[in-house]
């Protein structure tokens, strides 16, 4: 038995699969109430006016499209960003806060409804003290942009002390290292959540999930980010499994509609693919772009419209888009570590990989985000 906290602040006692042990089970992101740390970082990597907008940026049109589009079928817009963890910066106090500033205008610009991320150190990583760190601080740029983002859970860790690891007495507070989830609360509330550690592999991984409500119109889903490992085969394999079985027990008796997203480190050139894509749709959550093993052109497109497929979401850094895509031959679908899962009962309306590049010289815009794209999709709740 597992107690969960629900936003209304009533308990209430729901029935989990025995899949991982008690400490493991899905839980409230925040049994108990977690303050973000008011202390003021020293020299904190706070951006200039030109390295960060003061008001909320100029709306994209697609995004304006896509409100008026949610208002008459309740279309969701999701998201998932590995945004480089800032420990693999170089002089990270200057550089994170112009990355910061790229991803900020990048989320807000296209009003990602619910956002998978990756890589978000939950420690100083050099830079922070008093418990800040990069998805906090992520958190706040948001804000200051004009969209009350949230965290489903602000704990770094599963501690009596959520901000620090040291003499740590446990406590789940749905901590989930550096995969978190951010939402727009004025369009989303969260009815419950938590984390699921993968056992027995390699790398301390999670399943981030939590149970979306739309404020509008009540509709309810289930949203997962993860970060499968990238130190060897066997490994992902036994990881990206857990995950198919977590989402079952996660989706309950009301078979919720399910949005998985993540960095699976394995593109679809990946010899692992070959077996779990196809058992993603078998289990009835296929790829929203209906990517196959080893095969260039993306096949019976699944998302109505495409932008930008023919770019990889890992972009490694690089210049020029063409060099991380099929710039000879746009028709091609790119290689992605970055996935979109959505039930297979649920309407994809459009698929885009975010990369800002100049269309003559395909030259990236300075600063690159990350060495991976956002990469969004707009899907329709039953």
């Amino acid at each position: 038995m597992l107690r969960l906290r629900l936003s209304a602040g009533t308990s209430a006692l729901v029935l989990i699969g025995l899949l991982a042990p008690a400490h493991q089970l899905p839980a409230s992101a925040d049994p108990v109430p977690v303050p973000e740390p008011t202390a003021t970082p020293s020299q904190p990597p706070s951006a200039t006016p030109a390295d960060e907008p003061t008001t909320q940026p100029e709306p994209d049109p697609e995004g304006d499209a896509e409100s008026r589009t949610e208002r008459r079928r309740s279309v969701i817009r999701v998201g998932s960003f590995n945004i480089k963890n800032v420990i693999f910066d170089r002089k990270a106090r200057k550089t994170w806060p112009k990355r910061r500033a790229a991803i900020v205008r990048q989320v807000v610009r296209h009003r990602i409804g619910v956002l998978g991320i990756q890589e978000a150190n939950n420690g100083p990583g050099g830079i922070w003290k008093h418990g800040w760190n990069q998805y906090l601080d992520l958190r706040r740029a948001l804000a200051k942009a004009g969209v009350p983002y949230r965290l489903t859970s602000r704990a770094a860790h599963n501690c009596r002390n959520a901000f620090s690891g040291k003499r740590c007495v446990h406590r789940d507070r749905g901590a989930s290292k550096a995969t978190r989830i951010l939402y727009d609360s004025e369009r989303y509330r969260v009815v419950r959540s938590g984390a699921i550690r993968y056992r027995k592999t390699a790398g301390n991984r999670s399943l981030v999930w939590a149970v979306m409500e739309v404020r509008r119109t009540g509709k309810r889903f289930l949203f997962t980010t993860t970060h499968i490992t990238s130190s060897n085969q066997k490994a992902k394999i036994r990881q990206w499994k857990q995950m198919i079985r977590h989402l079952h027990v996660l989706k309950g008796k009301n078979n919720l509609p399910i949005v998985a997203t993540g960095d699976m480190n394995a593109s679809k050139y990946n010899p692992i693919t070959k077996k779990l894509l196809p058992r993603m749709r078998r289990n009835g959550f296929g790829d929203v772009l209906n990517q196959r093993y080893r095969v260039a052109r993306i096949k019976d497109r699944r998302s109505r419209k495409t932008v930008n497929a023919w770019i990889s979401s890992y972009n490694r850094g690089r210049p020029k888009v063409s060099m991380f895509g099929h710039e000879d031959n746009r028709k091609l679908g790119a290689a992605y570590l970055d996935y979109i899962f959505a039930s297979n009962r649920l309407p994809v309306y459009k698929w885009k990989t975010v990369v800002e590049f100049h269309p003559r010289t395909l030259r990236m815009k300075r600063p690159i985000p990350s060495d991976h794209n956002l990469v969004m999709a707009d899907i329709g709740l039953p």
